[in-house]
């Protein structure tokens, strides 16, 4: 099974036509959790066009964390593939698709098609399908690379080609985020003339690479924590890629990842990539410092680098050098002589950076060593804005985070073991729901002034401001409400508007909209251990962010805590989706549905009514159509007519009971049974009597008749 949009622009020649258009601290990404293989043997259609054969495993094109599979075109197509099965804890760039292969053409992974497979043994996961002319890697992996390239071969045959790359994607609007030496290929040729460059599309962007590829203010980011980032960042990542080719020493080569980071940050980019053996002289050396300076604002951008390759030599940009202290400060038995070294180690020792930092021995370390009033001013409104709510529980965590941001205004947001840029907030937060880790801490940040405090105190920010402002308020205000379809939920599907829905009820299915949840569901309902009918919050959610029409008019009922008013509203939403979205008859979720529907049944007071309702209902429940189910349910007439009748036929029952009490009262004394009634009898008669005794002694009187 395969699913996937066609894109208008890919070439009639293309045998797959489907392109889906849906709307750790700075360590090592192999740190996550490593991608299951799919069962060996197995083959997956693809579009009932390519066959994925998950027995053979390519491991050219595999990463711990997505597996490649050849595949290969049936009936007249003759053209190999390979398939690459995203892991079901990131969030695959799926939405950038279409507008991917639309730039294929030049030196890159050329996209022929992408959607959901059912893989026996793992279910449903997104894959990306690509035809497989990449070759070889140039390389085995990025670690200790120094291979010693000329410059001119490096230049010809992996900066012109990657620039192109880069510059196509540019046009659609997409950042690569891959780009490295272990993910350059030969294109299947020996001797190849240009490097051809991987898949960007399976991960999140820069996930996959090693801290040594990213800037300055991302390095020490987690890998899901990054974010999409600049163009600029992929040409930082190809300027250390060039660097590593042509080098001949690996100056880092016995640092750990926490090293290399802090060494950058120590020494810059530049220095720590190039010994003091390697010389470089002429253009390279211009281009390579262009790319690899180490103020974002003064890194040479596509443009620059397309100038430089047609010949125009470019002036140096003026690099504002980061501020070194003139002393080291102590901390953790070692020296750091730049505030964003020491923010990123803060963590390692809270209770030695607290006392750091209340003792004022590190404001006195800025002022005296560093000279910079601004960080000075920072780091007082840290301390302030840490203390407004107390010392209390947490304070040390929003007193640790608020002072990181103030010495490393351009880094990722630190909060406890959490490293994140804002933007890559959402797909943080996916994977920290699929692994179950670090959900508290998000909670923490989200109703907290921090991302706030971030926003005054970055500096130079590219980003829309207001638009920023609106979704933090947005974040505070969805997470503390505490109801299905709120929640730290509803911010992960508010962030990450690509992500699947990670609920654990559908970790077997990959659902991207309200029509793959409910075909889930179908789905669900044919297996023999299907849980309970209902829905969780994370459903709740991912359809209130997806669509709220399918909805929003169920969510008083979907809270309700009568267990029949839950189950209606479940009902209306399937009802809902399947009218909206033109769904197919359903007959195995409407059986389930109806199967379910006797506590709803129950609730009408007239026998008559119930099973009415009943007989309709298995006269339906096979048809699929659950509009006429959710109808028939939910007929409020009919429960108007039914709780009325109930109310009189309540009404009659209290007026018979209380004469059936009075008359058991008047039992309990036989003896006197009657008399008493009997006397009112008797004045009542005798009083009948008289009165007509009277009136015929007046009518006589009135006629003149004579009495006596």
């Amino acid at each position: 099974m395969a699913e996937a949009n066609d894109p208008s622009n890919t070439a009639p020649s293309d045998p797959v036509k489907g392109q889906d258009n849906p709307t750790a601290k700075g360590g090592d990404a192999s740190a996550a959790p490593i991608a299951a293989a799919a069962p060996a043997g197995s083959k997956i259609l693809f579009n009932n066009v390519i066959e994925i054969d998950t027995g053979t495993q390519l491991a050219e094109y595999s990463n711990d964390h997505v597996k490649a599979y050849k595949a290969k075109g049936i009936g007249g197509d003759t053209n190999d593939y390979f398939a690459l099965i995203c892991a079901p804890h990131l969030t695959p760039r799926s939405s950038r698709g279409p507008a991917y292969a639309s730039a294929c053409g030049g030196p890159m992974a050329y996209l022929v098609g992408s959607g959901v497979i059912a893989i026996p043994g793992l279910g449903e996961r997104f894959s990306f399908i690509y035809r497989d002319t990449l070759g070889k890697r140039i390389v085995p992996n990025d670690k200790h690379l120094a291979l010693g390239w000329k410059a001119e071969r490096v230049l010809e045959k992996v900066v012109a080609p990657v620039i192109t790359v880069l510059k196509d994607l540019r046009d659609v609007d997409i950042v690569h985020g891959n780009i490295r030496p272990s993910n350059f290929y030969t294109g299947g040729k020996t001797d190849y003339d240009h490097v051809v460059v991987g898949d960007c599309l399976s991960v999140p962007a820069s996930m996959l690479q090693s801290p040594i590829f990213e800037p300055l203010h991302r390095c020490s980011a987690q890998p899901t924590g990054r974010g999409t980032g600049m163009i600029e960042d992929d040409l930082y990542a190809l300027g250390v890629s060039m660097a590593m080719l042509i080098r001949a020493h690996d100056p880092l080569a016995k640092k750990t990842q926490e090293e290399i980071i802090l060494h950058k940050m120590q020494h810059g980019t530049y220095a720590s990539l190039i010994s003091k053996d390697d010389r470089f002289t002429g253009a390279v050396l211009e281009l390579l410092r262009g790319l690899l300076i180490d103020d974002q604002r003064q890194r040479w951008n596509l443009d620059d680098v397309l100038a430089w390759l047609d010949g125009r030599r470019l002036s140096p940009k003026q690099t504002t050098k980061r501020k070194r202290a003139s002393r080291q400060i102590t901390f953790n038995g070692n020296g750091y002589f730049y505030m964003e070294a020491l923010a990123n180690d803060m963590f390692k020792k809270p209770a030695e950076a607290v006392q750091l930092i209340e003792s004022n021995e590190l404001e006195q370390w800025i002022q005296r060593s560093i000279d910079d009033d601004h960080a000075v001013k920072r780091l007082e409104e840290a301390v302030v804005s840490a203390g407004e709510t107390g010392k209390s529980s947490g304070y040390w965590d929003r007193l640790l985070s608020r002072v990181a941001i103030a010495l490393d205004p351009e880094g990722p947001i630190r909060y406890k073991n959490l490293a994140l840029k804002p933007e890559g907030l959402g797909i943080a937060l996916g994977e920290a729901f699929v692994l179950n880790s670090n959900l508290q801490a998000f909670i923490e940040i989200f109703t907290s002034p921090l991302l706030q405090f971030w926003l005054v105190t970055c500096t130079d920010l590219n980003m829309d401001v207001t638009s920023f402002v609106n979704r933090f308020e947005t974040l505070k205000m969805q997470v503390k409400q505490p109801m299905m379809g709120m929640g730290l939920e509803r911010c992960l599907y508010f962030l990450n508007d690509s992500i699947h829905c990670v609920s654990p009820a559908l970790k077997n299915f990959h659902v991207r909209s309200p029509e793959d949840m409910i075909n889930a569901f179908e789905k669900m309902a044919q297996s023999k251990t299907r849980p309970a009918l209902a829905f969780d919050r994370h459903m709740v959610a991912f359809l209130a962010a997806k669509d709220g029409k399918v909805i929003d008019n169920q969510l008083f009922d979907l809270n309700s805590v009568e267990y029949h008013r839950r189950l209606i509203g479940l009902v209306n939403v399937f009802a809902a989706t399947q009218r909206i979205y033109s769904v197919a008859p359903l007959p195995n979720l409407s059986k389930w549905i109806a199967e379910s529907l006797q506590v709803v049944l129950d609730r009408y007071h007239d026998k008559k009514n119930r099973d009415t309702l009943k007989e309709k209902l298995s006269k339906i429940k096979d048809s699929g159509d659950i509009t006429k189910i959710s109808q028939l349910i939910d007929d409020q007439n009919l429960v108007k007519r039914d709780f009325a009748a109930f109310k009189l036929a309540m009404h009659e029952f209290k007026m018979l009971s209380e004469e059936h009490d009075l008359l058991e009262n008047q039992l309990e004394n036989p003896s006197n049974f009657g008399r008493a009634r009997g006397k009112e009898v008797a004045v009542i008669v005798a009083g009948v009597i008289s009165s007509l005794i009277i009136m015929g002694f007046i009518i006589m009187y009135l006629n003149g008749d004579k009495i006596f």
